[in-house]
């Protein structure tokens, strides 16, 4: 005999998953999101770090430019920036400016003199060609700033050509050095001829002092006996009278 059991029927209940071209959305959106987020940081990082170079104080003119050719010395040397120096004890400590040529050789004086937004020197220049200058200051947010550029000196005739010294100039102790190269000769020896002279006068007016010694010695003595031998006659001849 059987039993019937009485059995439940089972129900199964639907697996729901999620469609693969959701997952895949969402792995993008979290992928572009870190990628933006990196970005950003690096930017940040580079603002901050570009922030300070931006404050500076560029140079916005120059005597010479860069790249000039010029025909005469300027009065002065100079670099001029958007905004006045940084020249806190007043003699332009950190402040520089150099001219060069081609041979490595310095022209100027070496005086600087800082005036607002300005640096600037004495200019002198030697022969026709390429020269270097090379400037560093202290711009108005403290920083120190340096450059060099290059011009070309072409004068149209001869010209007086100062001498180039071999170290950077000094002020106050470069101008007895910086002396015309084309000065006439003529002077030295001009000036050379008077001291020769003198030098060949000296032995013989030494020679004629010699001499005149001399005669006074020899001829002083006799000269005293005539007189003496005069008087003597004199004195005889009144005493035969008498």
């Amino acid at each position: 005999m059987h039993l019937a059991r009485n059995t439940r029927p089972t129900h199964t209940r639907p697996t729901h998953s999620r469609p693969a071209s959701s997952a895949h959305t969402t792995s993008f959106a979290s992928a572009r999101a870190t990628t933006l987020t990196a970005l950003l940081g690096a930017t940040l990082a580079i603002g901050s770090a570009a922030s300070p170079a931006l404050a500076h104080d560029p140079v916005t003119a120059s005597t010479p430019t860069a790249g000039d050719v010029i025909a005469a010395v300027p009065e002065l040397f100079s670099v001029i920036t958007d905004q006045p120096l940084l020249d806190l004890n007043g003699v332009g400590a950190g402040f520089g400016l150099q001219v060069t040529d081609s041979a490595g050789l310095f022209y100027g004086d070496g005086c600087l003199s800082v005036d607002g937004p300005t640096l600037s020197m004495p200019a002198t220049l030697g022969q026709a060609g390429q020269y270097t200058l090379t400037y560093q200051y202290v711009s108005s947010d403290g920083h120190t700033l340096s450059d060099r550029f290059t011009f070309r000196y072409e004068p149209p005739g001869a010209t007086d050509a100062q001498v180039g010294l071999d170290a950077p100039p000094v002020c106050g102790q470069t101008a007895l050095q910086n002396e015309p190269q084309n000065a006439p000769l003529a002077t030295e020896t001009e000036t050379a001829e008077p001291a020769g002279a003198a030098e060949a006068d000296g032995p013989n007016a030494a020679l004629g002092v010699l001499i005149a010694i001399a005669v006074a010695v020899v001829v002083a003595p006799g000269l005293a006996a005539l007189a003496w031998s005069r008087r003597r006659r004199t004195a005889t001849a009144q005493q035969q009278v008498g």
